[in-house]
């Protein structure tokens, strides 16, 4: 019998399959464990997702924790393009948590999985209502769905719509559906403001050039409230709603700074001349509330002068907060405001006495503030600076005094909008 001769290459898997089972046998190798060089299908060892718990999400997993959970939440906005973007991060160490971005690339209309009272519509074109620069984006945070906007055509006629999106491009249509309208036939829907504060948007349904009725929706029933009306002395397309007041509103449409005190009684402005409260307590029972300066004059509380300049904020209920370069506090209460008024019925405007500011929170001259945000207990201020030294970026001050500002240098420098602290 001719023996078998071994090739160099059959030596050599005897030699591996020897190995195997000399360390299967020491129990260094399961028997039934994949190679360590491979997973499920096939993917190598350094594409497979961690599985250790709290091991941290690859990018294809970004974006999946809740954006209403606590944390610093941002947002980077291209109207422009159709997109925006918002990034929750731990507010002790800026590491981000959760992460969404919304694209009018692509989108589908359809009926939100969320919300089963929306309709796919036929739109010709979707605009998100969104500014960064202007104002914090249209998202309701614990739903992950933005605000927007859309035209439909009825009958040869063009008509406004809103509605909300989701991350993956759903297009949901909110408004009321035109093709069920009645005999006087169909209406626009416009002016949409998200409200997530209180789960609805208020918006306009034009009655008339001009004119119209403000309505709400709440997102969770679709039931329709009627607020009140607007025209041509409140105009419609000013409705907003303001942090502190409970109740939807027409502004006047100015850029003056606006800040609601003493639980929403009340409503202070700010311009070079001073402060100028007005009462507001007469539109108590109003679901919409008249701030248009032709309204609001005939309920002016009083005028203040202050030493503080810049935009107005409120901390609290009798606290205000400006973003001059002290970052200056004053407090007030209706006494007090009482008590200026009547001390300066006689005198000219232009001899009134300034009220200093309770203190500063800033010391050091030449520092320019903006972007004021409040910590969840409005004990902690959180905003962005440049100071006459050092590089522009965000910074965090305690707003009772008792410190001097430090860097959040942990903070991604690309930040531009910061939405909330909670």
């Amino acid at each position: 019998m001719t023996p078998t001769i071994a090739t160099p290459a059959v030596r050599a898997l005897a030699v591996m399959a020897a190995l195997t089972l000399s360390l299967s046998a020491c129990g260094l190798l399961g028997s039934d464990e994949p190679d360590p060089t491979e997973t499920e299908e096939g993917a190598t060892a350094e594409e497979a997702p961690d599985s250790e718990e709290g091991a941290p999400a690859k990018e294809g997993a970004r974006g999946s924790g809740p954006l209403d959970a606590p944390g610093i939440l941002t947002a980077a906005c291209q109207p422009e393009s159709g997109w925006l973007e918002f990034t929750l991060y731990s507010t002790e160490d800026a590491q981000e948590l959760a992460h969404a971005r919304f694209d009018t690339d692509g989108v589908v209309h359809a009926e939100s999985d969320d919300l089963s009272h929306g309709r796919a519509a036929d739109p010709r074109g979707v605009t998100l209502e969104t500014s960064c620069d202007e104002g914090p984006p249209s998202l309701f945070p614990e739903r992950r769905l933005v605000l927007g906007t859309f035209e439909e055509e009825v009958d040869g006629v063009a008509l406004a719509g809103f509605g909300v999106m989701a991350e993956d491009g759903t297009f949901t249509a909110l408004s009321p559906d035109p093709e069920e309208a009645g005999s006087e036939g169909p209406p626009a829907y416009q002016h949409p403001v998200a409200d997530p504060e209180r789960d609805r948007i208020v918006f306009v349904e034009e009655t008339d050039e001009g004119e119209g009725s403000v309505q709400a929706l709440d997102l969770a029933s679709g039931e329709v409230t009627d607020l009140g009306t607007c025209g041509r002395h409140r105009p419609c397309e000013n409705l907003t709603v303001l942090p502190g007041l409970d109740r939807a509103a027409i502004d006047d449409g100015q850029s003056a700074p606006t800040a609601v005190v003493f639980d929403g009684s009340t409503v202070v402005r700010g311009d070079p001349l001073g402060l100028s409260f007005f009462d507001i307590g007469d539109q108590a029972d109003s679901a919409l509330v008249d701030l248009t300066l032709n309204f609001v004059n005939r309920d002016r509380t009083t005028e203040v002068e202050v030493d503080a300049t810049g935009t107005v904020h409120a901390v609290d209920a009798t606290t205000l907060l400006f973003d001059d370069g002290a970052l200056s506090v004053l407090a007030i209460t209706e006494a007090a405001l009482s008590d200026y008024e009547e001390e300066n019925a006689s005198t000219p405007r232009n001899l009134w006495e300034s009220l200093p500011a309770d203190r500063t929170l800033i010391s050091e001259d030449g520092w320019e503030n903006s972007s004021l945000v409040l910590s969840p207990e409005g004990a902690e201020l959180l905003f962005h600076a440049t100071p006459p030294a050092g590089s522009a970026g965000w910074y965090t001050v305690p707003v009772d005094g008792s410190g001097t500002p430090e860097e959040r240098a942990d903070l991604p420098g690309d930040i531009s909008t910061i939405i909330s602290w909670r």
